[in-house]
Order: C-alpha cells, then sequence, then structure tokens
C-alpha cells in the first residue's frame, strides 16, 4: 500500500512539472490560447473538518480542552491551464484539524497542526465544451481538481481531558479531489469558493489507531486568483470557450458568405463589394459597383447632361463645360474666354472683327452623342450664334458638313455624318426662320477626324459657301 502511495505522488508531480515545462515550450508559438493567461496564483483561507477515527462535530456529553469544531486554514497555489480544457496546480496548505470520539469507556479528542503539499489537474467542466451560437463573455468557471499529496501532522491526542501523549510528526499520503468555482471580477483577477477532499492512505493523522479505516478530511475555502499576463491578455484561459469562439467565426463566415451573393440594387456586383448599393436600376456601374463616369468629371454618365467631356474639362452641376462668356465655347477649347456679350468668335472663341470678311472665318461647332444624330439643348448657344451670322448677313449661305467618330464602317457613317448636317440646318430653320436654301447639307462621315478623342469628332462643323 505505501509503494503503492508514494508511486501516485510522484506521478502527480511528474504531471505538474513536466506539464507546466512543456506548455511553456508551447506557448513559444502563437495560437489561440496566446491571447489568454495560462499562470495563475491563488490564495485562499477555509475551514478543515476531520473524518477519521476521531470526528470534528462529534457529538458527546463530556467536555474537552479542545474545541473539536472545524478549525481554520490557508492555502497558496500555482496553476498553470496547458489549455482550455485541463490544466495543473501545486498547493501548499496548513491549518488546524481537531476531532473527538467515544471508544468503549474512554471519551478521546484530538488537535494537530497539518501541513500539506500536492500536485493534482485541473479539469474545466463546463467552459472547455460549451457551445453557442451566439459567443458572449464568460465570467464563471467551475474546475473539477483531483491529485495527490503529503501531511505532515502532529496530533496530541486526549482522553477524558488529560493529555495522554503526542505521536510526533506523521507523515501521511494523501489523495484529493474536489469541485471550485471561480467567478471574474476583472481580468486579471477571480474570485474561488472550493471545496476539497483529502484521503489519507494512513490511519495515524488523528494520532489514533482504530484499525478500522483511514482518516479523511474536508477542507472548505474561499479566496481568489491573479492571473499573469499582458495587458489584454491576462483574462484566464479557464474562462475561454473554443468551441463557442469557433462557432462565432464560421457564423462570421456564413453572413460574409451572404453578402457575396446579396445584390440589393441588382447592378451585377455583391453588397459586400459594392461601394454604392443603392445605384438605380438599370444603371451600368464599374467593378466596385459605382456609377459609370466614362468622362471622369465627377457627375455619373446617368446623371450628365455631355458624358464625354474633355479630360480635366470644368462642368457645372449637369455635366455640361463651363462657358463663362457664353459664346458658345466651353472654356476648356476658348482662347478668348472673356469675350464680350454677344460677339462673334469662331471655333476657338476668338473674336470676329465686325465688318470683315466671313470668308476666313471660323463658326462654333455643334457635337453629338455616340450615333446620335439628335441636336441637343446644349448646343443653344452655338446655334444661335450661327443664326445670329446668318441673320446679319443675308447673302451669306454656309456648308454644313457632318462628322463622326471612326465606330462603325464608312458607309454608315457617311450617312450619320449627313443625319447631323440635315439636323442643324433642320433646326436653323425651324426655331431661327433661316432660309433653308442658304444651309447646304454635305457629310464627311470619318474621314476627317479632329482629334483623337472620339467625342471631339461627333460633329458638325460651318464653314462660308
Amino acid at each position: 500500500m505505501k509503494h503503492f502511495s508514494f508511486t501516485f505522488i510522484y506521478f502527480f508531480i511528474s504531471v505538474f512539472v513536466f506539464g507546466s515545462f512543456n506548455g511553456y515550450a508551447q506557448g513559444k508559438t502563437s495560437s489561440y490560447f496566446d491571447d489568454y493567461s495560462k499562470w495563475s496564483v491563488s490564495g485562499n483561507l477555509g475551514v478543515f473538518t476531520s473524518f477519521g477515527d476521531l470526528q470534528s462535530f462529534q457529538s458527546s456529553d463530556f467536555n474537552y480542552d479542545v474545541n473539536t469544531g472545524v478549525q481554520f486554514g490557508g492555502a497558496l497555489g500555482l496553476t498553470r491551464m496547458l489549455n482550455s480544457w485541463w490544466g495543473v496546480r501545486g498547493m501548499l496548505s496548513y491549518g488546524t484539524l481537531t476531532g473527538s470520539g467515544t471508544f468503549g469507556n474512554e471519551n478521546l479528542s484530538f488537535e494537530s497542526r497539518i501541513l500539506g503539499g500536492q500536485a493534482e489537474a485541473v479539469f474545466n467542466i463546463i467552459n472547455g465544451f460549451r457551445m453557442e451560437e451566439r459567443a458572449r463573455p464568460i465570467r464563471s468557471a467551475l474546475l473539477l481538481t483531483a491529485g495527490a499529496g503529503l501531511t505532515q501532522s502532529n496530533p496530541s491526542v486526549f482522553s477524558d481531558n488529560i493529555d495522554i501523549g503526542r505521536d510526533g510528526n506523521v507523515i501521511a499520503p494523501f489523495i484529493a479531489f474536489g469541485f471550485e468555482y471561480k467567478y471574474q471580477v476583472s481580468d486579471p483577477i477571480t474570485v474561488d469558493l472550493g471545496v476539497q477532499f483529502r484521503y489519507f492512505i494512513n490511519d495515524e493523522v488523528d494520532g489514533f489507531v482504530s484499525g478500522r479505516s483511514d482518516d479523511a478530511m474536508s477542507y472548505v475555502y474561499v479566496g481568489g486568483s491573479y492571473n499573469f499576463g499582458q495587458k489584454g491578455k491576462n483574462r484566464s484561459l479557464v474562462f475561454s470557450s473554443p468551441f463557442s469562439d469557433l462557432w462565432s467565426i464560421v457564423s462570421d463566415v456564413e453572413s460574409k458568405m451572404d453578402g457575396l451573393t446579396t445584390d440589393s440594387d441588382g447592378d451585377g456586383v455583391p453588397d459586400i463589394f459594392d461601394k454604392d448599393p443603392n445605384t438605380p436600376e438599370g444603371v451600368a456601374v464599374d467593378g466596385a459597383g459605382r456609377p459609370l463616369d466614362v468622362d471622369m468629371d465627377g457627375i455619373p454618365d446617368y446623371q450628365d447632361a455631355d458624358p464625354f467631356t474633355a479630360r480635366g474639362a470644368k462642368v457645372d452641376a449637369e455635366g455640361r463645360e463651363l462657358d463663362s462668356d457664353g459664346d458658345g465655347v466651353p472654356d476648356s477649347r476658348d482662347l478668348e474666354p472673356n469675350t464680350p456679350k454677344g460677339s462673334l468668335v469662331d471655333a476657338r472663341g476668338r473674336r470676329i472683327p465686325t465688318g470683315g470678311s466671313m470668308s476666313d472665318a471660323v463658326l462654333p461647332q455643334i457635337y453629338f452623342a455616340f450615333n446620335s444624330a439628335t441636336v441637343s439643348e446644349d448646343n443653344r448657344r452655338g446655334l444661335a450664334i450661327i443664326a445670329r451670322v446668318l441673320q446679319s448677313d443675308p447673302s451669306l449661305s454656309l456648308s454644313l458638313v457632318g462628322h463622326t467618330d471612326n465606330v462603325g464602317s464608312e458607309e454608315y457613317n457617311k450617312k450619320l455624318g449627313e443625319r447631323r448636317a440635315q439636323a442643324v440646318k433642320d433646326y436653323l430653320v425651324k426655331h431661327f426662320n433661316i432660309d433653308a436654301s442658304r444651309l447646304h447639307v454635305e457629310t464627311k462621315g470619318k474621314n476627317a477626324p479632329l482629334a483623337s478623342f472620339n467625342n471631339i469628332n461627333r460633329r458638325v462643323e460651318f464653314s462660308v459657301k
């Protein structure tokens, strides 16, 4: 029996030392558990109760010189959690143990100071296996402890209140198990409430050998623990819940997966990537879900009155190029942006002297949208200038030459250029009462580009005939 007892004790001490070292080595690598404190020191106070041959609270009619009720004691512990489920602990305890009993005609009692040391395994009963759909902070834990150790006792035995002897120091191995409830007050501090039972593999702890059973005792205590670690990482590992955290991660992934397939505005870009999740229906968007802005003037194409503004040109709230002097030539192409109101200008916004020949004058150009032959409202000023020139000289006739970009066949663009020139002629005749015989429609299709960017090439030019 004694050989078995010391082997058992040696085993638990070995587990404590090896487990601590092994956990330390593993701690060198980054893991889920690195966000928690693994080491803690604890202290507690409580009461010792004897359950041996001579027991605490034993009922009897005789009086004793010793208090045979519960006695106070305390303990210090060092715990190393290896993971969320289990760890190891070393503990030292000290206190007084008393008890009494009647054997035959003899009334016996004892009193002893006991010093104990033990190594034990700590098992997290609840948190290690907790699984909840919604992860929430865990502030309590219930631990099961089991281990072995040695107790040093020096019992004094009394018979009918007479000291009948002292056995000296008694070394008794024991097996221990218990429960401990922990409540987190703050990240590094917890309150502990526990009970532990010790079964001695010896019948001499109370100084009385009856030959009937081995001695036993309990320790009920309240105390606290302090967790070591950096701020933000000093929360005890017993309050972690890997399964719940894993569930939370899985739920988060599922939510993000839903985001990959949800497209609230129906623009073809999932909400998780959509920079503008409220795009109106039917609006063309880029890869980030933002409405297209081809000319990059800050006005989305579906709101842009002129979606092909020259790059860098200043525009108004509707996307039209600014024309500060109102001469029909946008500021980006106007070489004289401060022309007096009502002046005749050429295609570059330069003033045309009055009274001179119109044969060398270059009149404003009229621009069109892609594949369109419709005169837009943006061209009203330019056409008004053309009409004023014609009205000021009744003998003047103009050639209207239609142009296109290079998209499409030559035959198609020839016809498109002609339709554009005809649309301008019809506009001048209808709105300014210009004689149709003074306007001559021509087309050059895509054969006379003015610039490398297509929006400038979609135009109708005027020249004196």
